[in-house]
């Protein structure tokens, strides 16, 4: 059975929950822009074969991001047929509860199945409800931008990035931890070609897959959006968090990028820990650095996110 693409799954979603048909829905997401082609794609949606073969169940991430009317202008007018009596005659409420729980959850299972990374979903629903807004309206606004954004686009880097630059240039939110400003670390001069990836720790088992890290540097947070980046941690960990790379004769390391809530180095070879940034509240006269790290080190990020180092092939 051929996996449900995340556009299929946004038009399901919103005509089972939101009572908006496909052409409807259709009539609200496309833009009336004239293309290439000498057509909208709103003009087109009364071509049933058009809008199913080329829109509903396209491929992931093959649909043209220039289909589609501005995602913060379609996550409004998706909200106010929401809310209005003749569409679902939802609550703020009740809006919120599905697309922060089952509509999450089925766009970030819909991800998974398609071999495309749900965690970054999933981290930025978790950051909006953790918001503080002026009104429910706001977070109603958030989720439906990220959802609609992700369906549409079917890349869930993409449409982090437009969640995050939506809310913080427009609703003044403000996701991002500063960026540390990265050491220069001198190291011998013949190269190694020392690969590492980390695992995920839980209760002492390794999880999951290896992350194989880029030597050029990978970032770790619940928000970083970049292709090498991990997101599998915790709601401790920031939305940017660490910085790993290899420098100069192919040692590697790590360095805090201005976290909340720090990283602990736990040495493999002795237990020792080192802090590599300690929380926000107690750096008063730290002054941040590139740490090394070796197979058999842990990091613990923000206390609860734990990372063994290996070596790879």
């Amino acid at each position: 059975m051929t996996a449900q693409m995340p556009c299929s799954l946004m038009f399901n979603v919103f005509k089972d929950f939101g009572r908006l048909n496909y052409r409807s829905l259709a009539s609200i997401i496309l833009t009336d822009r004239t293309l290439y082609d000498g057509r909208s794609p709103r003009s087109r949606i009364d071509e049933k074969t058009w809008l199913s073969r080329n829109v509903v169940h396209a491929p992931a991430g093959s649909i043209p991001e220039a289909y589609f009317e501005d995602f913060s202008k379609s996550a409004q007018s998706v909200a106010a047929h929401l809310k209005s009596a003749r569409g679902a005659g939802l609550s703020n409420e009740e809006i919120i509860g599905y697309f922060s729980g089952e509509g999450a959850l089925r766009m970030a299972q819909t991800l998974e199945a398609c071999h495309l990374d749900r965690t970054i979903y999933e981290n930025i629903v978790n950051k909006v409800m953790r918001l503080q807004l002026p009104s429910s309206a706001g977070l109603v606004e958030l989720l439906l931008i990220h959802f609609i954004a992700t369906g549409c686009i079917g890349n869930p880097y993409r449409s982090a990035e437009y969640t995050l630059g939506y809310a913080q240039n427009t609703l003044g939110v403000q996701f991002r931890t500063s960026m540390a400003t990265f050491a220069e670390v001198d190291g011998p001069d013949e190269e190694d070609d020392v690969q590492l990836c980390l695992f995920r720790m839980v209760g002492n088992k390794l999880k999951g897959k290896p992350y194989r890290l880029d030597p050029e540097g990978t970032e770790i947070g619940a928000l970083s959006t970049s292709r090498s980046s991990i997101n599998d941690v915790d709601p401790t960990v920031s939305g940017h968090h660490l910085r790993i790379w290899r420098g100069p004769g192919g040692h590697w390391y790590a360095e805090g990028l201005n976290s909340k809530n720090g990283t602990v180095l736990i040495s493999g070879e002795d237990d020792s820990m080192r802090v590599v940034e300690p929380p926000r509240d107690k750096r008063e006269g730290f002054a941040s650095g590139a740490v090394p790290i070796a197979p058999g080190d842990q990091l613990v990020l923000g206390g609860a996110t734990v990372f063994m180092v290996m070596q790879t092939v």
